[in-house]
C-alpha cells in the first residue's frame, strides 16, 4: 500500500511462515490458525518502507501520514535511527498542518542528509524504517535495513 507521497507503507511481516489471524483493531496476531499449540501470539514490528526517488530525498524523507499518526504523533522531535553494528544517527522528525489545522505531512528534516551521505544511499534505494517499540527512553528508535537499487 502507498499513501500520496508514494511511500509504501507495510505494517510488517510475521517472522515466521504459517497462516495468522490479524486482528482488526490492532496489529496483533490473534490467532494461530494452524492450530499449533507450541506456537505463541506474536506482536507484528510497525515499520514502513521509503523508495529515495523524490526530488529532494537528499534533504528530507517523508513518512506515510497513517503511521506517522498512528506511532509517531503530531508533535515533532528527536528520532534515533540504527543501523547495522552500533552505528546510530539522529534525525529530527517535524509534521506539518494545513491553515485549517489538519495533519498534513510528516517527515525526517535535518539530520537526514547526514544519514543520507553516510549510507550513501542513491536513487531508488529502500530504506525499511522498523519502530523498535522496546525503546526504554523518551526517544523513538527505529532499526533500518537498506536494499540496494539495481
Amino acid at each position: 500500500m502507498f499513501d500520496k507521497s508514494g511511500a509504501k507503507i507495510d505494517y510488517g511481516n510475521p517472522p515466521i511462515q504459517e497462516v495468522l489471524q490479524i486482528s482488526s483493531d490492532n496489529d496483533d496476531v490473534t490467532e494461530n490458525l494452524n492450530n499449533d499449540s507450541d506456537s505463541e501470539s506474536l506482536t507484528i514490528q510497525p515499520n514502513f518502507v521509503s523508495v529515495m526517488n523524490s526530488y529532494d530525498w537528499k534533504y528530507k524523507v517523508n513518512i506515510p501520514i497513517q503511521f506517522a499518526n498512528e506511532f509517531l504523533g503530531l508533535d515533532g522531535m528527536l528520532v534515533d535511527i540504527h543501523g547495522t553494528g552500533s552505528k546510530k544517527w539522529i534525525v529530527h522528525y517535524v509534521t506539518r498542518f494545513s491553515k485549517d489545522g489538519v495533519f498534513k505531512k510528516a517527515r525526517f528534516e535535518k539530520g537526514w542528509n547526514v544519514f543520507v551521505h553516510k549510507n550513501q544511499l542513491a536513487e531508488d534505494d529502500e530504506v525499511d524504517f522498523m519502530l523498535d517499540v522496546a525503546a526504554n527512553d523518551d526517544r523513538v528508535v527505529f532499526n533500518i535495513v537498506i536494499t540496494r537499487s539495481g
